[in-house]
């Protein structure tokens, strides 16, 4: 159940033309989005895109170059310490917890009194009662951090993360490394805190957990904000559509989603014998004449079958190397996830760039076919 949420009372926190720089690059310019008390609001983007950087400048870790960070109306301190005195707490994927700790120095890590320092018993007490209140399922608080699960680790982290009652909780990834079932003891957590009206900044790519948990969804993309999401309203294939950079209710959009489901299906069909009406298929409910599909074969990418082209277009790349080499199909099969090339004249010097250059692809959609080993082939539509 969602809390109500005052959507008339001034936002907990606010992030306005907010720009980073790391050296030359710009990781950020000009983002900008509000969360109100009791939010749980998401913050997605694709790989690069800059979400890690908005959560270590909003926790004090990086001082922008342009823009601000409010907490309660007040600047947002570029310095950890000072913004967890302010009420911010982060919570990163990668977990620094010490394995040598055990789980009640952990929880109260950063946050013990000191009436609780010279006191074994009540340190104890303390940390099992701050477990207890939470309901996470850890009863020995003498066990050391290093012989816990990861979703125990997960979970005596954002008990520690908590013991410092912030106003603003900052969560990276927070199921990203866990199994099913250990992802589904922190995501419960989280859905509790939410109830008793914790401020959550979530970063995620976890399309199916933004859409179950959070209150709006915030996409970035290049380092920018491009658009703002209501879950209850919106359809997943929307933010796909956003975060590869397709105008939403768009035919791109709409095709872009068209092209997962064929390869969804793909993965259990039976290629081999029949990869030429697949292909044909694929094309005719896309609408496109020009499609190809390469085969993972060791480090390599073999065009099996490719529709719209005569042979002497397909020679340059009809074995490709995985990786950035293999251009965006061999990224695709690499990083196991779709890559979107909007305009391949900019790949100069490879066989995409000089296909490009005749004039007859301007841009491509790769997405990989994804088995229990990983991608096992790459289907790319060139148009």
């Amino acid at each position: 159940m969602r809390p109500i949420v005052d959507e008339g009372a001034p936002p907990l926190l606010q992030v306005s033309g907010l720009t980073v720089r790391f050296g030359a690059l710009d990781a950020l310019v000009d983002v900008g989005f509000e969360v109100r008390a009791g939010e749980l609001v998401a913050l997605t983007g694709e790989p690069g895109a800059g979400k890690t950087a908005v959560a270590r400048a909003v926790a004090g870790d990086v001082a922008p170059v342009a823009g601000q960070i409010l907490l309660g109306g007040e600047p947002v301190a570029a310095e950890p310490v000072a913004a967890t005195r302010q009420g911010i707490s982060i919570l990163w994927q990668e977990l620094a917890l010490p394995d040598n700790l055990d789980v009640a120095g952990a929880v109260l890590l950063g946050s013990e009194s000191w009436s609780l320092m010279f006191s074994e018993s009540r340190f104890h007490a303390a940390a099992s009662a701050l477990l207890e209140r939470l309901r996470i399922p850890i009863h020995d608080t003498t066990q050391l951090v290093g012989s816990l699960t990861g979703g125990q680790r997960q979970l005596v982290a954002l008990a520690a993360a908590l013991a410092r009652e912030p106003r603003l909780l900052i969560l990276d990834e927070p199921t990203a490394v866990l199994g099913r079932a250990e992802a589904i003891l922190v995501e419960d957590l989280m859905l509790r805190l939410r109830e008793q009206g914790t401020t959550i900044l979530m970063i995620s790519r976890d399309s199916e957990q933004m859409f179950r948990m959070a209150d709006r969804i915030v996409v970035l993309r290049h380092g920018r904000t491009v658009g703002e999401l209501d879950p209850r309203i919106t359809h997943p294939d929307d933010l796909a559509a956003l975060q590869a950079g397709q105008e939403i209710g768009s035919s791109a959009r709409r095709q872009l989603t068209r092209l997962h489901g064929l390869a969804d299906r793909l993965i259990s069909a039976d290629p081999a014998s029949s990869l030429s009406l697949i292909l044909s298929a694929l094309g005719s409910a896309l609408n496109v004449e020009r499609v190809c599909l390469h085969v993972v074969s060791g480090q390599s990418l073999v065009c099996e079958v490719a529709l719209g082209f005569v042979p002497e277009e397909i020679a340059s790349w009809s074995r490709l190397p995985l990786g950035p080499a293999g251009g965006p199909i061999g990224r695709a099969a690499q990083r196991q996830e779709r890559v979107v090339e909007e305009d391949l004249r900019l790949a100069a010097g490879s066989p995409f760039g000089e296909l490009a250059a005749s004039g007859a692809v301007a841009s491509s959609w790769s997405i990989p076919v994804l088995g229990p080993t990983g991608a096992g082939a790459v289907i790319t539509v060139l148009r």
